[in-house]
């Protein structure tokens, strides 16, 4: 089961309604199991099948439910992009679905959880990224908005993973 890590700053920041005790007790009725908890992070261990319990919004819109101030499932707008993704046949990951964010602040707490969410994804979900891989891009860094899903050998790629400066083959 994934242990997830977050700051408790955070969590008071999605949560102002409760106080950090009570939120403590509601993280354990909710099936989280507290590992440990520090001036600066609370460490919980979920369920596999509870991703959506990965982050911190993801908690704040499940315990506000409970407490009964926001019910139901958060609206998002949807509307076409410029980008395109053209997918090639890829046997070993068959399946691919693409979207874009926009309009979010990004902060580098922020950035942490959603590299945490992104790894227990891919442990957790993914079986070690056998049937899935997420990646994160900067759209602003893109060469193009036309975007290719196909197979390739994993030493003809290098990247370099957002927010470094180090080169990374697919390895």
């Amino acid at each position: 089961m994934p242990v997830l890590k977050f700051r408790v700053e955070r969590l008071k920041e999605v949560l102002p309604e409760l106080p950090f005790r009570k939120l403590l007790e509601m993280l354990q009725r909710i099936k989280g199991e507290i590992e440990e908890v520090t001036n600066e992070y609370v460490e919980v261990e979920f369920e596999v099948d509870r991703p959506d319990l990965y982050t911190c919004e993801g908690i704040a819109r499940y315990l506000k439910g409970l407490i009964g101030k926001e019910l139901g499932a958060p609206k998002y707008e949807l509307y076409s992009t410029p980008y395109r993704v053209y997918v090639e046949k890829v046997p070993t990951r068959p399946y691919i679905a693409a979207f874009v964010v926009e309009n979010v602040r990004i902060d580098n707490t922020f950035f942490e959880e959603l590299i945490q969410l992104q790894e227990k994804l891919h442990i957790s979900l993914g079986g070690k990224r056998r049937r899935v891989a997420i990646g994160l891009h900067d759209l602003e860094r893109l060469p193009s908005k036309t975007l290719y899903y196909r197979f390739v050998e994993v030493d003809t790629v290098r990247f370099k993973p957002l927010y470094t400066n180090a080169t990374m083959s697919l390895r």
